[in-house]
């Protein structure tokens, strides 16, 4: 692609599959029209059935409770792991204290710090660079003094194309590292939407 990013035939395939799931009702493959609502309408059993359907995105149950809503339904045991993860990992420091696992501000990729780095990463997923503690873009922290950003509550859905990517190379910067060439080739990165990647 223009953009450096290398698309195959698999890698491709497989962005295209976890844009879609199940649904529970018909077993046909159905697309979220709003990235942060997990009601779903099925227009196959909407037709079949004369009444809407409508079923949850995350545990994939028939949908019951109020709506929209971008973190669970009323069925019972329905949760987003990702929440969990984001609420209940422990705190690090890096300058400051921060919480060690942060969704990208971009996608929402679960990303958690290995504190052998600097706070400002790169989301393997979007490539976008920010602050871990702060969550602020990379260009718009003041790093040592930054203010470190509460919990993330809720879980951002990246609204561009992005394809799953790893560098080949570890590309974060190292202050042991004296050449700054760094390889920019990459290979797909199969991950599943409760993938937490280490950075």
């Amino acid at each position: 692609m223009s953009c450096g990013h290398a698309v195959t035939p698999t890698s491709l395939t497989n962005w295209c599959r976890r844009l879609l799931d199940q649904c529970p009702g018909c077993g046909f493959a159905v697309t979220r029209e709003n990235g942060s609502d997990l009601n779903v309408l099925c227009k196959v059993c909407t037709a079949v059935a004369g009444r809407p359907f409508e079923f949850c995105w995350q545990c994939l149950r028939e949908w019951k409770g109020a709506r929209p809503r971008k973190d669970r339904c009323d069925n019972g045991g329905c949760c987003n792991t990702s929440l969990e993860t984001l609420e209940k990992c422990p705190d690090i420091t890096l300058f400051r204290v921060c919480p060690s696992v942060r969704a990208c501000p971009t996608c929402g990729l679960l990303l958690e710090h290995s504190k052998k780095y600097c706070p400002s990463v790169v989301c393997p997923r979007c490539s976008g660079t920010f602050c871990f503690v702060c969550l602020k873009h990379s260009g718009k922290c003041q790093m040592t003094r930054c203010i470190p950003a509460p919990r993330q509550t809720s879980i951002p859905v990246g609204q561009h194309l992005c394809l799953l990517l790893k560098p080949e190379k570890d590309n974060r910067w190292d202050p042991n590292e004296q050449s700054s060439d760094i390889s920019r080739k990459t290979e797909p990165l199969n991950l599943s939407k409760d993938d937490v990647v280490s950075l």
